[in-house]
Formats: C-alpha cells, sequence, structure tokens
C-alpha cells in the first residue's frame, strides 16, 4: 500500500483522490493503535486532539516517508513526538495520590498505579507501555523507537525498578 502511495504522489486530481482514499485506509487501520498509545503517554482529555494532529501531520509529511520502515511504525513515531510536545507545552504537574489517601477517596489501584506510570519520565514510561500494554518484545521495541536493543534493555530495567519504587512507597506492592 505505501509504495502505491509513493506512485500517487505525482500532481493529478485522478491521484489525489485515489492518495486520500489510501490514506484513509492507513488511518482506520492505524486509528485505534495511535490513539492507545497517546492515551497511554499523556492520559489527558487532549486525547482526540493529538490524535488528529498525529495524523494531520503524517499526511502533511507523506511525501517524507521513505519506507525504511513500515508505516504503523512511522506513523507511531509522529504519534510519540505530537505526545511529546503536548507534554512539554502543558507542563501540568502529575498529581499523585498515595495509596492510602486513595483509599480514602475510593480511588481504585488502577488509578494509582496510572499516576505511577504518569509519574516516570517520558522515555520510560514509552518503553514500558510499548513492553506491557502492547507486549513488543525488546527488538520490536528497538525498531519502533530507533534505539539500540541494548538501550531498550537498559531503559526497560530502569522503568520498572522507578516504577515499583513509587508503588512500594505509596503502598502498594507486588506478589
Amino acid at each position: 500500500m505505501i509504495t502505491r502511495i509513493k506512485t500517487l504522489l505525482s500532481p493529478s486530481k485522478e491521484n489525489e483522490d485515489n492518495l486520500l482514499m489510501e490514506f484513509r485506509s492507513l488511518y482506520q487501520e492505524h486509528h485505534q493503535y495511535v490513539r492507545n498509545v497517546i492515551y497511554w503517554m499523556v492520559r489527558s482529555d487532549d486525547i482526540d486532539d493529538l490524535v488528529q494532529d498525529t495524523f494531520v501531520k503524517a499526511w502533511s509529511n507523506l511525501k517524507n516517508f521513505n519506507n525504511e520502515s513500515s508505516f504503523k511504525t512511522w506513523i507511531h513515531r509522529i504519534g510519540v513526538n505530537t505526545a511529546y510536545d503536548y507534554l512539554r507545552k502543558n507542563k501540568k504537574p502529575v498529581l499523585v495520590t498515595s495509596y492510602k489517601k486513595a483509599r480514602e477517596e475510593d480511588l481504585s489501584e488502577k488509578d494509582l498505579i496510572t499516576k505511577a506510570l504518569m509519574s516516570l519520565e517520558f522515555k520510560y514510561r514509552e518503553l514500558l507501555v510499548l513492553s506491557y500494554k502492547f507486549e513488543y518484545t525488546n527488538k520490536e521495541i528497538a525498531d519502533i523507537v530507533g534505539l539500540k536493543e541494548g538501550t531498550v534493555k537498559s531503559r526497560l530495567h530502569t522503568a520498572k525498578k522507578e516504577f515499583k519504587s513509587f508503588c512500594l512507597k505509596e503502598g502498594v506492592h507486588f506478589e
């Protein structure tokens, strides 16, 4: 499909219509994945706007897609960069509630786990989400994020350690 899109980039009304249909198909195929990735990175009410921004950026830069990776990897990177830009511009503090207070406020342990995830630096959160939420291997994560597999392994180790430390400090214990 991507090769077909490259062919359709030459200017003509027919190509433009076909390109739009091909891109719409890619959108339908990858929309939910991109939404999930951004959601786990940002956890904001602005999620739909960020997904839309991601696909607008992809559409605007389609001519730059060089087929060196899959479209999914390319759109993932655009989505993560969009989420990162959002977080940088909207430096809202992550509100962290202790487990004891969470129980008093009737927050679930799941809510506290989410807060623990959001307390991680973005570079760690991204890898943790790809590993545990999307169940990618370290090799697949390395390909997606453009890092060496050893770097992924190291950052995942740090992410797990920080995540667990946060949870333990707040009274959530692991079996």
